[in-house]
């Protein structure tokens, strides 16, 4: 009798096992491909081009973090006194934290170097000597403060006077700021407001901070993340808000399309008039386009200082910035100060 040959059954168990593992591979394969495909951010060196620019094409302003986070603040302080110690308890625990952190032993030296906490000394032979402050301990209006000329943490403006909303400047420059402000809404039909204006120490440190940790998160060191972010926001101790003597002035419309300040507020008829008239009221344009390798800090059409309204106009026929038509001068200032 024949034997019938009988088919063998597939083994399932099998071909599931090999069907997975096919798809493991696959997705390994996948993801592996991806992962070499993503560029990791390289640190982007301080003052290039690249660094000023975010990544929906926006420059990273002065005052990138929220505005109405420092008017807070501001409002907080007394109407004759720059007291920090009113500030909301949210901003004290940033400031506490950058503090800490500014201080672990990772920032760099040099140019970008943060700001020691004793006074700057300065070589004054041959030179037209003027003190940083009055009698009163109010700073000169020309005190032109930088990484050569700083002030500590103990310095507070003498008298705060409200400019705009809760924004307030020095007692000096606000009437002068509200005037300018007052003329291009009425003139231009516009709704100029400010945005920055006196920021505490305090302040400038989480300020600063902020936008470190915002640069290390984009995957730069903690040097680069440093030394870029000194050239968007001024290391504490530098900044001319922290004077009571700078304001930046800015769209609403702007503002809501990039997120931050940005460069194109020189396309607005705003800018166009404070090119004109700026000086008229005592103020100059702080950080021009054509003195980025001179100033260290990016392109800020919106920041505008006050130094008088004689002071401004000199400087502004001079084509200099404020440092360097001191150095034409031949002033240099003393710290009387604490």
């Amino acid at each position: 009798m024949a034997q019938h040959a009988h088919a063998k059954k597939p083994n399932y168990r099998n071909i599931v096992l090999a069907g997975v593992i096919i798809v493991l591979i696959i997705v390994m394969a996948v993801l592996l491909m991806s992962s070499c495909g993503k560029k990791k951010p390289e640190p982007v060196p301080a003052g290039s081009e690249a660094s000023r620019v975010s990544d929906n094409g926006s420059v990273y302003g002065s005052e990138e973090e929220s505005s109405s986070e420092q008017s807070s603040e501001e409002s907080s302080s007394g109407s004759s006194e720059s007291s920090e110690s009113s500030s909301s308890s949210s901003s004290k625990s940033e400031s506490s934290s950058s503090s800490s952190s500014s201080s672990s032993g990772d920032t760099p030296t040099g140019k970008y170097a943060a700001m020691p906490e004793t006074p700057y000394s300065y070589d004054t032979t041959g030179k037209s000597v003027r003190n940083a402050f009055d009698a009163n301990g109010e700073v000169d209006l020309l005190f032109p403060i930088n990484s050569t000329y700083y002030i500590t943490r103990n310095f507070k403006v003498a008298k705060l006077e409200k400019v705009d909303g809760d924004y307030k400047m020095d007692y000096r420059a606000a009437p002068h700021c509200k005037e300018m402000l007052a003329a291009m809404r009425t003139k231009l039909n516009s709704d100029i407001r400010a945005f920055s204006t006196y920021r505490s120490y305090e302040y400038q440190e989480g300020n600063f901070q902020r936008k470190v940790n915002k640069l290390i998160n984009k995957g730069y060191s903690k040097t680069d993340a440093y030394n870029t972010a000194a050239t968007i926001v001024a290391i504490p101790g530098t900044s001319e808000h922290q004077l009571g003597l700078a304001i930046d002035v800015y769209l609403d419309s702007l503002y809501n399309k990039y997120g931050e300040l940005n460069e194109h507020f020189e396309e607005t008829k705003e800018y166009k008039w404070l090119q004109e008239h700026a000086w008229e009221y005592g103020f100059i344009l702080s950080y021009p386009k054509d003195k980025i390798k001179d100033t260290g800090i990016i392109y800020e059409p919106w920041h505008y200082r006050y130094v008088g309204v004689e002071n401004a106009k000199a400087i502004r026929d001079s084509g200099m910035l404020l440092v360097q038509w001191l150095e034409s001068q031949n002033i240099v200032y003393v710290y009387n100060g604490k």
